[in-house]
């Protein structure tokens, strides 16, 4: 099995922060959106709080070490 080298992973990093941040943002106006039309936050906004704390909790473990 081939090793990972700077380059292939800084490539994997980024593409993972701009596919996370597509995210985040899609689901945060999709909550925003049913917010306005219905009034009650449904399960996009669960699914983004869920994301949220999982991106949080990993960027703080990985930096405390």
């Amino acid at each position: 099995m081939k090793k990972e080298n700077k380059i292939d992973k800084s490539t994997g990093e980024l593409s993972a922060k701009w596919s996370n941040l597509f995210y985040i943002a899609s689901l945060l106006i999709l909550s925003i959106y049913q917010y306005i039309k219905t009034g009650t936050l449904g399960t996009e906004f669960i699914i983004l709080m869920i994301g949220l704390v999982l991106f949080f909790l990993t960027y703080f473990i990985k930096n405390k070490s």
